[in-house]
């Protein structure tokens, strides 16, 4: 039986919670409320907050009043979401058609990019329709839930193909290039050959691309739109450096940055952690703004990431500039094939968390272990 957590404010809300409880036990669902938890004495906080931890999802009702603050600074029903966010539990957020004090607006904003954003669940007017839109969310919930196994492993399978595959030989002289791959799960098609077909598109993704600094407008853009997506390739202006970017018909996002270290001797066999990092979180930014372009139903949930980085076997990870020397494994990197790609099973992230710091931190960090296990790492 699914186990719904509902967090809200309590006073003045009671006939809404006896709705939204309704609502739960009436899909065979179970809810979790202060209602129906058993008084603890010493820390009643606390053991709300343990209920959020053996939940299935949160449901966050939002009504006009925030609450009152307490020792975290937050107020619990923003303790409570901040814990579900914490345990990467699925939230549910209902909002109800009142005006929101200032405090509230600003925690409605705080979730999922806000209500302008189109990342809420819905929203309701009191005790007489909350439960049938509890009803329409929770129905929503147990079929993602059904589905996200398979979707999951087949956006890491795709990922993971993305990021092993097309690699061309010889098209760059810095030496290192690493790639960031993020497959949406579901594989539920978001370029249509009518999206595909508006003469804008490719320079629309183009303009996202350089938004991000990936490529500067000193640079030339090549751009292909293909039935499978839109194939881009920029160009230094002698031609001697290619890198390539894809957007596929699923949302699948490919982007390839320069990760070449700062040493004049050995640059080209580095891989240089903060150029890494730099290329990582850009390209992940690439991909959130590409699917809030393209995205028009708010389809994508989940992704799937890897980095990649060819020619693995011959490079080595670096904090900081090796000088006139550097150590190299003995043998080259044996533990570590052509090209790279970590994490292995590919990381599943929330969309709303593929532009936080963490998740980019995250993935840099498992490329360097890959090295750090392989003897291959100068720090």
């Amino acid at each position: 039986m699914i186990k719904v957590f509902v967090s809200s404010v309590q006073r003045d809300f009671d006939e809404v919670r006896g709705a939204v409880r309704a609502a739960i036990e009436s899909v065979e669902m179970a809810p979790m409320m202060a209602e129906t938890e058993a008084a603890n004495p010493d820390s009643p906080r606390r053991a709300l907050l343990d209920r959020v931890a053996e939940a299935d999802a949160l449901l966050l009702l939002l009504g006009w009043r925030y609450g009152e603050r307490g020792r975290s600074g937050y107020s619990p029903t923003e303790d409570e979401y901040r814990e579900a966010e914490r345990l990467r539990k699925p939230i549910l957020v209902l909002r109800q058609d009142v005006d929101l004090d200032p405090d509230q607006r600003a925690f409605l904003e705080r979730t999922r990019g806000g209500w302008e954003a189109g990342k809420l669940t819905g929203s309701f007017r009191d005790e007489r329709d909350v439960g049938f839109e509890v009803i329409k969310a929770l129905r929503a919930l147990e079929r993602r839930l059904q589905g996200r196994p398979d979707a999951a492993a087949a956006a890491q399978e795709r990922a993971r193909q993305l990021g092993a595959g097309g690699y061309r030989a010889n098209t760059t002289s810095s030496g290192s290039t690493a790639r960031l791959v993020a497959v949406p799960a579901g594989g539920r098609r978001l370029l249509n050959a009518v999206a595909l077909d508006k003469p804008s598109i490719g320079d629309d993704v183009g303009n996202d691309l350089r938004s991000t600094g990936l490529v500067t407008h000193e640079v030339a853009l090549d751009i292909v739109v293909r039935g499978d997506g839109i194939h881009l390739t920029a160009k230094t202006p002698r031609e001697y450096e290619r890198l390539s970017y894809f957007v596929g018909a699923d949302g699948a996002i490919v982007a390839e940055g320069m990760v070449r270290g700062e040493s004049q001797f050995f640059g080209g066999m580095q891989i240089a952690a903060a150029r890494l990092a730099d290329v990582v979180e850009r390209s992940l930014r690439f991909a959130a703004a590409t699917w809030d372009r393209i995205d028009a139903h708010d389809d994508v949930r989940e992704a799937a990431l890897v980095v990649s980085v060819p020619d693995a076997a011959s490079k080595v990870f670096t904090t900081q500039d090796p000088g006139n020397s550097m150590r190299m494994p003995m043998g080259g990197a044996g533990g570590l094939p052509a090209i790279l790609v970590a994490p292995d099973p590919p990381e599943v992230a929330r969309r709303e968390d593929c532009t936080d710091p963490r998740t980019a931190s995250g993935l840099v960090a498992e490329v360097k272990r890959r090295f750090a296990d392989a003897g291959a790492i100068n720090a």
